[in-house]
């Protein structure tokens, strides 16, 4: 939800080569960096000779765009909530 393109491609289970560094993306974990067009023949042709390569980008990619799903952000917004009302504090940390 909201990663246009990369989400997209994330989802689907494709590796994503980026021109440029942008929110979470992680050259070598997530995403290749190819901020020129050497760079992105060089990319493209590393991901076409190295199948592992591109399954561990793949599957970070998944990986990380689940972590954004609206039911799992909400989870993680509960959790702060609860733990907010817990401690007996609203806005600002006061009581």
């Amino acid at each position: 939800m909201g990663w246009g393109q990369i989400g997209d491609a994330w989802r689907a289970g494709t590796p994503v080569i980026a021109y440029r560094q942008h929110y979470e993306l992680r050259p070598g974990d997530n995403c290749l960096l190819a901020p020129t067009v050497s760079a992105y023949i060089e990319a493209l042709s590393s991901l076409r000779q190295q199948p592992a390569l591109r399954e561990t980008l793949a599957a970070n990619g998944r990986r990380d765009v689940l972590q954004h799903r609206v039911s799992a952000v909400a989870q993680v917004l509960a959790g702060h909530l609860r733990s907010a009302v817990s401690r007996g504090t609203t806005s600002g940390g006061r009581p």
